[in-house]
């Protein structure tokens, strides 16, 4: 950047030899490098600033460069920093290169983010007949569940198993387990008293 200062003010002072005087060398110079001064002021303001400003305009935009650069190199340039190191590569090609990265980057995030959205809501509109399916079998089955563990302990066999369901179903039928009339010695003695 000094360097190509310089070199212009040189190409004015060059230019003006015949005795024009500074004050239109200077002028001069000012019309030619007054674009690159303001581009060059607006791109390191934007490195400067403090708290949760600098993080937006300074660390973000090195992330996101760095991401979509990494996708689509022909498409997005690298970031601010990377751009002012290249040769050839003024601060005004460096602003307006970043300034369209930022817009097509808006745009990939923002159409990311509608095609989840659009997604999403297609799955929610869809979902109550599956979900009211999927919460009946859910709602069966734990009942189901609780059901087996109030029956099932650790280390029971079948016959466990069969054995404590009849007990059950005798105490809240009091009928006999088997249905040819007998008594089991049980119901005869609580019968009896």
């Amino acid at each position: 950047s000094a360097f190509e200062d310089v070199q212009r003010f040189g190409e004015c002072i060059d230019k003006h030899e015949s005795g024009a005087g500074m004050e239109r060398v200077l002028s001069e110079f000012s019309d030619i490098r007054a674009g690159e001064a303001k581009a060059l002021v607006k791109i390191s303001r934007g490195f400067d600033r403090p708290g949760l400003l600098g993080f937006f305009s300074f660390i973000l935009p090195i992330i996101l460069d760095g991401i979509f650069n990494k996708l689509a190199p022909k498409v997005f340039g690298q970031n601010t920093i990377a751009m002012l190191q290249q040769e050839g590569m003024t601060f005004q090609g460096v602003r307006d290169r970043k300034r369209r990265d930022r817009v097509l980057q808006v745009l990939v995030i923002g159409t990311f983010f509608f095609t989840i959205f659009k997604i999403v809501s297609a799955v929610v509109q869809a979902l109550p007949k599956a979900a009211l399916l999927a919460i009946t079998v859910a709602f069966f089955g734990v009942l189901g569940g609780m059901q087996l563990n109030k029956i099932l302990k650790p280390g029971m066999s079948t016959a466990d198993v069969i054995a404590s369901t009849e007990k059950k179903y005798l105490s809240k039928n009091k009928q006999p387990a088997s249905g040819n009339g007998q008594v089991s010695a049980e119901s005869a003695s609580k019968s009896a008293n």
